[in-house]
């Protein structure tokens, strides 16, 4: 938490053209995919396992080329590597990534159809998707027998296909136990809570695998859902309601990097992403003024100092 998370929303706020920080992202975004891409196939000319950990990494250059792809230029090829990610995630990893991805694609689509619902291209857009995705859904199906069916031939056993062909297909595998237990703790001492990290104690190393959850266990229910509704205000605005077209780009990245999983996985205190989109949240609410001043201010005194550098060689 302090060696990492905070420095890296410290790190972001004192960036000052975002535009930077985006385009090296999308550039990032290459080079991960193309390193978990190689480990994917090492996996598969082994012995593939599961292996969650690589499905939350690969979900980062899936979301950042997404993003490039709507909304700074089309590439056939930048839709083949997304593919490549989607499946290997599906086929080594967990359904937590692509619970996150989905979302992800929804705040997207949300976003674009409120800064263009009066636009005939929007209206389109909407029906197009809307005609993919219940052409997906009614064959959700026959489309993943079909790639379970090919994985299987090579003799790769999926744990998330198998997942979604059975009955269990609502991600609470192995965490109802550890909610019904939180809840019984939360009530238990429900005004002060068990402070930071206090959770991990009476589920005995492990964490509520939901945020909210997990800010009430340790701040007790008032302090704790006051803290709660405070953060989903930044959320709102910073996706949004944000005036800065880049920073709201990068918030809804992130919310699918850093946030929408800690609704089912992982922690606050350890995730760095979910940092970074809190720090872009900020950002976007507090300190938009400041940095314009700043800038301005900076850009005045750059001009005194020619104009006082031209009198004095005059």
């Amino acid at each position: 938490l302090f060696i990492i998370c905070l420095p890296t929303a410290q790190y972001y706020l004192a960036i000052r053209d975002k535009s930077i920080f985006l385009n090296m992202l999308i550039l990032s975004g290459y080079y991960q995919l193309f390193l978990g891409l190689v480990i994917f196939v090492s996996m598969i000319l082994t012995t593939p396992t599961y292996d969650m950990v690589f499905s939350y990494l690969i979900l980062v250059p899936m979301v950042i080329l997404t993003y490039k792809l709507l909304f700074i230029n089309f590439r056939i090829i930048d839709v083949a590597l997304i593919l490549l990610a989607f499946i290997s995630v599906v086929t080594v990893g967990s359904r937590g990534p692509l619970l996150s991805y989905f979302i992800y694609l929804v705040l997207l689509f949300v976003n674009y159809l409120i800064k263009n619902r009066l636009k005939a291209k929007a209206l389109v857009l909407f029906l197009l998707s809307t005609t993919l995705i219940s052409a997906i859904v009614l064959n959700f199906n026959f489309f993943i027998k079909q790639l379970n069916n090919l994985l299987i031939k090579y003799g790769v056993q999926s744990r998330t296909i198998y997942l979604l062909l059975s009955d269990n297909i609502d991600f609470s595998t192995g965490r109802s136990e550890i909610f019904s237990n939180t809840i019984n703790n939360i009530f238990l001492n429900p005004v002060l809570g068990y402070g930071i990290g206090g959770d991990r104690v009476f589920l005995n190393g492990t964490y509520p695998h939901n945020i909210f959850l997990e800010i009430i266990a340790q701040f007790g229910i008032v302090l704790g859902g006051i803290f709660s509704l405070v953060l989903m205000t930044y959320w709102f605005i910073g996706i949004f309601l944000n005036k800065n077209t880049i920073d709201q780009h990068l918030a809804i990245i992130f919310a699918g990097l850093g946030l929408i999983s800690l609704f089912f996985s992982g922690s606050y205190l350890t995730s760095s992403n979910f940092w970074l989109f809190m720090a872009i949240c900020i950002s976007s609410v507090h300190f938009t003024k400041h940095k314009l001043s700043f800038i301005n201010s900076e850009k005045l005194i750059t001009v005194k100092d020619v104009q006082n550098e031209k009198e004095n060689n005059f």
